[in-house]
């Protein structure tokens, strides 16, 4: 463990004040840090004005990583991933109210997932939210706060568990005012076509967008989820082909995608159901330029984890 890591895990446990850290590298031997040492709280780092991220430790052990640019939470994961319902969810929350229990707890309790599939699902959103982290400016901030909160060890993990390095090519890879540069034109385009709701870049392996666009007051995550289940059955059998493009109609909303099947990233446009779909499709040429121009970034830069 480098001399700084330590410093800084020993002016975090002092101070009520934020500490600077100069890097990811720095962020990452911090809280690397904490586990080692067997720290319980909360470790919030700030980049930027409005950006932040929460990393919490129990006695040792990583509980949960949150990052306010990633807005999904386990539950559209295991919805996406293990598919539990809606109705089951809420059930799982009824019972949490009811007995005090933890979410995971009562979902167990349930018998809706199996204790590794929930450390699965789990494990798979904290390295969503860690890549929003490592993405976030370097130039960050830190403070820790103790606390209490109870977590059971089996939905707990090491530092070596969470996939840190998969996580940092996916945050990397993505050069974002690029990208956002190529999709504000569309997006501006998109606002002569009335109705039109959301358009964007959706990480298909981890589920997290990589950029988006959308009027005041969208329920994003709600355009995101219909995108990443209309999506699974093309990526789980996607015959020969490197692309994909759909439009998907339905009575009250269209969406209009391509697929890319090896960078498993999705351009996508969603609108009302009375949205013709060639003006989608056209309107979905600027996405895709932005999706290969990511897709090209990537294969030069990183592999592609696995």
């Amino acid at each position: 463990m480098s001399g700084t890591a330590i410093d800084l895990s020993l002016q975090l446990e002092s101070s009520d004040t934020e500490v600077p850290i100069r890097s990811h590298d720095e962020l990452l031997d911090v809280i690397r840090e904490g586990l080692a040492d067997g720290y319980t709280g909360e470790l919030a780092v700030r980049g930027g004005s409005d950006v932040m991220a929460y990393v919490y430790l129990h006695a040792g052990r990583l509980a949960w990583v949150r990052c306010t640019t990633h807005r999904e939470n386990l539950g559209d994961v295991l919805r996406r991933e293990c598919g539990v319902s809606p109705a089951a969810l809420q059930r799982a929350m009824t019972r949490c109210y009811e007995t005090g229990e933890k979410f995971g707890e009562a979902l167990t309790a349930l018998g809706l997932v199996t204790t590794q599939t929930l450390r699965g699902a789990l494990r798979q959103h904290i390295t969503a939210h860690a890549a929003h982290m490592l993405a976030m400016a370097p130039d960050l901030r830190a403070s820790f706060r103790p606390s209490s909160h109870r977590y059971g060890e089996s939905l707990t993990f090491s530092f070596d568990e969470i996939p840190w390095q998969a996580a940092r090519v996916t945050s990397r890879a993505v050069p974002a005012a690029e990208i956002a540069a190529m999709v504000r034109p569309c997006h501006d385009a998109l606002g002569l076509l009335e109705g039109t709701r959301w358009c964007g870049l959706v990480d298909a392996q981890c589920g997290r967008c990589l950029v988006e666009c959308h009027p005041r007051g969208v329920d994003v995550g709600l355009h995101v989820r219909t995108i990443l289940d209309s999506v699974r059955p093309i990526l789980s059998n996607p015959g020969r082909d490197r692309e994909i493009e759909a439009v998907l109609q339905g009575r009250e909303t269209t969406i209009a995608m391509r697929v890319f099947i090896r960078a498993r990233v999705v351009a996508a446009i969603v609108g009302p159901g009375t949205t013709p779909n060639h003006l989608l499709t056209e309107a979905l040429a600027g996405l895709t330029q932005a999706a290969r121009l990511w897709q090209a970034s990537h294969a030069v830069g990183h592999a592609r984890p696995t």
